[in-house]
């Protein structure tokens, strides 16, 4: 197998039996292969919590399904997937070493994985610090219906608007994931 330069991607990519041909079909076997082994798989748990609230209380809520951080890890892990792989890219850059660009891939790996277990970390220490002061506030009251229904109204906006906060957060950071790893992925050789 030869090696030729000028592909559309501006990555040296190997040529098919000496063709002179590029093995385009090859980077999109790759991608398509990780899309659906590691991206939709990873996703099912998801999508069985879903279909778990469904069956179980009747509706669905996608944000607070995902104001957990069940997507940011799965994120991590999907991440750390592209890291093992990252031995695998090889070729040239029209601009770009490999070593800077496996640089950037480690850094924006380390980007997602650290943003998400800090997100991970802060949501838990929140949804705990937040239903045990609403839990002791209410008992604190002591039968005061008009004040509890009050706190109780309150705790309900601000946990709506928590949920949906780590919707956005886990959804941009999970993007940034597949950004980063699905790069990797598309300059991957064949082992």
């Amino acid at each position: 197998m030869g090696v030729q330069d000028g592909d559309r991607t501006g990555i040296e990519t190997e040529t098919e039996a000496g063709t002179g041909t590029t093995s385009e079909s090859s980077v999109a076997s790759n991608v398509l292969r990780w899309i659906a082994y590691s991206v939709l798989l990873g996703l099912l748990p998801i999508g069985a919590i879903l279909l778990g609230s469904a069956l179980l209380n009747g509706e669905v809520s996608l944000s607070e399904t995902l104001s957990h951080g069940e997507l940011l890890i799965i994120a991590v892990a999907i991440v750390a997937e592209s890291l093992r792989d990252l031995r695998n890219v090889k070729g040239k850059f029209s601009k770009l070493s490999i070593e800077d660009f496996k640089s950037m891939v480690q850094f924006f790996s380390l980007i997602v994985i650290l943003c998400a277990c800090v997100v991970i970390g802060i949501a838990v220490a929140h949804d705990f610090a937040v239903n045990t002061d609403t839990h002791q506030l209410l008992i604190d009251l002591g039968g005061k219906k008009d004040i509890a229904t009050d706190i109780t109204t309150i705790d309900s906006t601000v946990k709506s608007w928590n949920q949906s906060l780590m919707m956005w957060v886990s959804i941009s950071i999970f993007v940034l994931a597949i950004v980063t790893s699905g790069s990797c992925k598309a300059t991957e050789k064949e082992k």
